[in-house]
């Protein structure tokens, strides 16, 4: 006897699988949603200052890449944007992707240097303050002056942050006087949490180590490890350790040979390139050489290898300056508006 319920359920059936495609289809074919997850980071940004000697200095450049070793400025090697808030004069641009596609940020020191007394190691209105900037689409940015130290401090260099995915937290770092009131003391890496990048936790010594100073750390998550390179200011070299946890005094050190050779560098940042087992190293000379690229197939190695300077090309002027990969989609965006 045939079942007189089964057209019906068969209907039921034939509807439910239509719901499902048409659901499929409108989730694929969301522009917003394909940007989040399906395109490749195979292109490069830059971003850099460059010194007082050249027109519009310290403040926010861009330059964009295919490669990753060869970098075009855009807007001609002129600021894309400046500081508006405070003293007017951005140093050491810092730039990340945000967690959860909430954008970009990008950080920087609040303050340049003086020239008249003919001492260029005078730094200008000396405060306790960072610029933070923030982008949906890398082209149309937001800035703030925020206060991240004591009010007392009046240095904070090279301020960087990273996702904190234990803590659900980004870990914001930078360095300081470790005695507030003795700004020409030794200087420390120093840390805070946000999550908003408007309101933080009390600032807290991140990195001191005896006899010698530090700045200018960046860090990098691969794996399971965060690799920390720092500037040992009393030596003048970067030296690199190895963290499994951010918030963590377990630092492995990871002697190097070819970082050890290195003198008056400063400025570290370090990016992978896309669809290789290669991580690229940029150590920014700055006596007179400019930028020195390395490359290496192993964080926890130390081996890095130079790389000839005519493998690659960076701005002319740019200094302590951050790489990170995006998009085809934003690297032609970028393009289009700031040539």
């Amino acid at each position: 006897m045939k079942n007189k319920h089964q057209p019906y359920r068969l209907y039921l059936m034939l509807a439910g699988l239509l719901v499902i495609l048409i659901g499929l289809s409108i989730y694929a074919f969301n522009p917003h949603h394909q940007q989040r997850i399906s395109k490749p980071r195979d292109h490069y940004l830059f971003v850099y200052f460059t010194m007082p000697k050249y027109p519009n200095n310290e403040q926010i450049h861009f330059a964009v890449s295919t490669d990753g070793y060869h970098f075009n400025p855009l807007h001609h090697n002129q600021p894309v944007f400046f500081a508006k808030k405070g003293y007017p004069a951005v140093r050491d641009p810092f730039i990340m992707r945000a967690q959860n596609h909430k954008g970009f940020y990008i950080l920087a020191t609040a303050g340049g240097w003086q020239q008249e007394s003919g001492d260029p190691t005078t730094i200008a209105q000396p405060n306790p303050n960072i610029h933070v900037w923030h982008s949906q689409n890398l082209t149309d940015w937001h800035e703030s002056l925020v206060p991240i130290a004591d009010q007392q401090t009046k240095f904070v260099w090279a301020p960087e942050a990273i996702y904190d995915r234990q803590h659900h937290k980004y870990l914001v770092y930078w360095s300081q006087p470790i005695n507030a009131k003795l700004p020409q003391s030794k200087f420390a890496i120093y840390a805070a949490q946000t999550k908003d990048f408007k309101h933080f936790t009390k600032p807290r010594v991140y990195l001191n180590q005896k006899n010698q100073s530090q700045i200018d750390m960046t860090i990098f998550s691969s794996g399971t490890n965060y690799y920390q390179f720092t500037k040992n200011e009393t030596t003048k070299q970067v030296f690199e350790t190895r963290l499994t946890q951010l918030i963590n005094k377990k630092r492995q050190a990871i002697p190097s040979h070819r970082l050890v050779q290195e003198k008056n560098v400063e400025g570290p940042t370090v990016y992978k390139l896309y669809h290789q087992h290669k991580w690229l190293l940029l150590l920014d000379h700055y006596d007179q050489k400019g930028y020195q690229a390395f490359s290496t197939s192993n964080l926890n190695s130390g081996q890095f290898t130079p790389i000839h300077s005519k493998s690659y090309h960076l701005p002319i002027g740019a200094r302590h300056g951050t790489v990170i990969p995006i998009t085809k989609i934003e690297y032609q965006r970028l393009w289009k508006h700031y040539q």
